[in-house]
């Protein structure tokens, strides 16, 4: 079984919600946003920390089966 880290978990969003992966996934919309962009951009900044203050409440309790390990894995290899 996997345990992921608060700062294993950290990275992991901030990875997904301010690099490529976010720009790539969300370029449309923002793109159709223009110049209201920023609003996607905070938005996606308040997600990001309600996820880790969630975590922070269920961390002991937070062991992600075999399927999502295996995901994580491979998203980071």
């Amino acid at each position: 079984m996997i345990t992921i880290t608060r700062i294993q978990f950290f990275l992991f969003l901030f990875t997904i919600q301010t690099g490529t992966v976010f720009i790539t996934f969300q370029r449309p919309l923002i793109e159709t946003a223009k110049s209201n962009a920023w609003i996607v951009l905070l938005f996606a900044g308040v997600l990001h920390y309600l996820q880790l203050i969630f975590y922070e409440k269920v961390y002991d309790r937070f062991n992600p089966g075999s399927f999502i390990f295996w995901l994580y894995r491979g998203y980071w290899f």
